[in-house]
Formats: structure tokens, sequence, C-alpha cells
């Protein structure tokens, strides 16, 4: 018996059309999606913590952006059928953010993240005990900044369960700080 013989006949050698033991085969090609480089973040993923330091660069940076003071590219003009961004100061902020961590874009997200979901929560009166006003502006204690940077949250939970976490935190990295320091928790 020679190889063309016990070939089966629907794995034919080549030059021979195919035949398939239960009917005709679609003969489109198989093309392969090809594989994405970074699959993209769950909503139910957790926020990766950044440092304090990161925390406050990207402060920084998003208020120098969004107030004209830092030089920032201009949104691209939207093209048609697709969804772009306004071109707004907090657009452009977000995008100066991003760019200056172009390098590890986890971390610029992170940031971003971090920035506008949990500085919001800056503002509510429970907040009050770590931020003040002061020469027009306003004034956060490090233990809620650091509180800020290191919560773990992600953006399905329970929109009341994240300023929980994120003030119990603070609450307990300020009195780590005092009792280090000898002094009484909740006295500036």
């Amino acid at each position: 018996m020679t190889a063309r013989e016990d070939t089966p006949r629907h794995f034919p050698p080549t030059g021979e059309p195919l035949s398939y033991p239960w009917g005709k085969q679609d003969r489109r090609p198989v093309t392969k999606k090809p594989k994405a480089k970074r699959s993209p973040r769950s909503l139910r993923s957790i926020i990766p913590s950044v440092t304090y330091e990161e925390l406050g660069f990207a402060n920084h940076l998003l208020h120098a952006a969004y107030v004209g003071t830092a030089p920032t590219k201009p949104l691209p003009d939207p093209e048609p059928g697709y969804l772009t961004l306004k071109d707004i100061p907090l657009n452009r902020a977000a995008m100066a953010l991003l760019d200056a961590f172009k390098d590890d874009p986890d971390k610029g997200h992170a940031l971003l993240a971090r920035c506008t979901t949990l500085m919001g929560y800056w503002r509510r009166p429970e907040a009050a005990r770590w931020v003040r006003t002061r020469d027009g502006g306003e004034e956060v204690h490090p233990a809620l900044a650091k509180a800020t940077a290191e919560v773990p949250f992600h953006f399905m939970e329970d929109e009341e369960e994240i300023p929980k976490r994120l003030f119990e935190l603070a609450a307990k990295i300020e009195k780590e700080w005092d009792e280090a320091e000898g002094k009484e928790t909740g006295t500036r």
C-alpha cells in the first residue's frame, strides 16, 4: 500500500479536491482574530493602588492642565463615525496625565481613576475632618490623600461602600501617625 492509498479521503494529498464524508464543506479561508496586546480591564477589577507621591504628582498635573498653566495638546477634531472627547479642560487634563504615563498606561489609568473618582468624595461632609479651605483653595490632610492612593475599589461596587472604606482607611492612617508622634488623634 502506498502513502497515497492509505491517506484518508477527508485529508487528501496536495492537488486533489477536498471531499468530506459528511457533505459539502464551506471553503472560505479561516482567518484568525488578531490577539489583543492587552485585554481591557473589567469594571469589576480592583483599581491598582498608587503611591502618595504619584497621586500628588497626578493631582498637580491635572490641576495645571485644567487651569491652562501646563502645555497640553489640543484634542483632535472629531472624525465622522467616531466617538471623540470634547475639547474641554477636564478632558485635556486627563489626556495630559495619560500622556505623562504612556510608558505605563495601567499606572496612568489607575491615577486618573483615583483622582476623578475618589477625590470627588473629598467634598462630602464626612471628609470635613480632613479637608479645610485656606487662601481660596482646599487643603487636604495627608492621611486622606494617602488613603485615596491606597484604598481598594472598583467601578461596579455600591456607591456608598467606596467613601465608607476611604474614610475608615484615612482615620486608621491618621491614628497610626498620631500614635507614632504621641499626639491625640483628630487634632491639627
